[in-house]
């Protein structure tokens, strides 16, 4: 399945990849380069006890877990101390986002002077957040110091809303949005505002609405994408009708809003594609915030099994030098032995790229 889009320029491409050709020259002699992105998660709660609101999501990937879990914040004076390290280690960017959590529960002034570091040391940042606890001032930081901010509503309307999530903060959420957006015309600032919306069986009929919404009240970038959901809960879905919607919405676009639909990591029918081996994935990793650093984007749920350390009880340098070592090598390997048993993969196209780019040259890389 292609992505659905009219401009091949945008933050959704996968080629950007290319931009780290040396560093996927590194991952091929095993000596990894630091990675690009991390997924840096303020806080983390547990199935049980979640740390996003009220939020308890009926599609939420944090309810994927093989081992123990426990809550848990980072230290404030140890991510006060991260934007400088991860600098001077050359990652260029994080994502922050959560694991039975929300970044906005963690203590928003402590996040406001850690946001305004990471823009010091040049480490750019995305926040994802559900929108519905965010404060006027945590808005006007976010706007002057990420490059996005990515609101995952994933609804057209506020009954499915709740049903979704089992809250009623839709309202608060749009007014949230609206807030956001006065403020950035205000700046004029270019950080932008991102609509996440995960099809699911609950919300595929009414994409349509949130598309008109989202075009009405600032936001810059709508993003439709499947979600990992249960083989039964797949089927329910209508793809026909996602399809006529998809294409629907591309008419509502303009020179300041635009519609993405990322398909490319599913299959026709919206479940998961498996790369042929896992090794790209040192571009990037996953840091929790008990402290474990989980050595993909995505297997949080088996964080336990591919854990490269602690850098809240050792430090974040002990993972540094850990980064390309024997155990990190290692632990690739073993992913690869049940790599089927992966969840869809958010570096599937990385794979692709590094096997057709990188182990093949299928496209002359030099032959510009």
């Amino acid at each position: 399945m292609s992505n659905i889009w009219t401009n091949e320029y945008n933050p959704f491409q996968k080629w950007k990849f290319l931009a780290w050709y040396d560093r996927m020259l590194g991952v091929k002699n095993s000596k990894f380069m630091s990675p690009v992105n991390i997924a840096l998660d303020l806080n983390q709660g547990t199935s049980k006890v979640k740390l996003c609101g009220k939020f308890n999501c009926n599609f939420c990937m944090s309810n994927f877990v093989e081992y123990e879990e426990k809550p848990a914040i980072i230290p404030h004076d140890l991510l006060l101390r991260l934007p400088k390290f991860f600098a001077e280690w050359g990652v260029k960017s994080l994502c922050i986002a959560g694991h039975h959590s929300d970044p906005t529960l963690y203590n928003q002034d402590v996040t406001a002077r850690f946001l305004t570091l990471c823009k010091t040391y040049g480490v750019q940042v995305g926040f994802v957040t559900n929108g519905a606890y965010l404060t006027k001032d945590l808005i006007k930081v976010l706007v002057d110091t990420c490059e996005w901010t990515g609101f995952s509503i994933n609804a057209g309307t506020k009954e499915t809303h709740k049903l979704i999530t089992k809250t009623d903060t839709w309202d608060k959420i749009i007014e949230n949005i609206g807030e956001m957006y006065s403020y950035q015309c205000y700046s004029g600032s270019k950080h932008t505002i991102g609509y996440k919306y995960i099809i699911t069986d609950d919300n595929y009929m009414e994409i349509d609405n949130g598309v008109r919404l989202a075009s009405s009240i600032g936001v810059r970038h709508f993003q439709l994408r499947p979600g990992e959901l249960s083989l039964e809960r797949s089927q329910k879905i209508d793809t026909k009708i996602v399809e006529k919607q998809m294409k629907k919405a591309l008419s509502y676009q303009r020179r300041d809003f635009e519609v993405f639909g990322l398909r490319e990591k599913f299959t026709a029918e919206f479940t998961k594609k498996t790369p042929k081996k896992c090794i790209a994935s040192p571009l990037g990793s996953t840091w929790m915030a008990d402290g474990t650093v989980v050595i993909c984007p995505d297997r949080r749920w088996t964080a336990a099994k591919f854990n490269l350390g602690n850098f809240v009880t050792e430090g974040p340098e002990a993972i540094r030098a850990k980064w390309g070592g024997s155990s990190h090598l290692h632990m690739i390997r073993e992913i690869n032995k049940d790599i089927n048993n992966c969840i869809r993969c958010t570096a599937f196209s990385w794979h692709e790229i590094y096997e057709n780019v990188i182990e093949e040259d299928n496209i002359n890389v030099a032959l510009i």
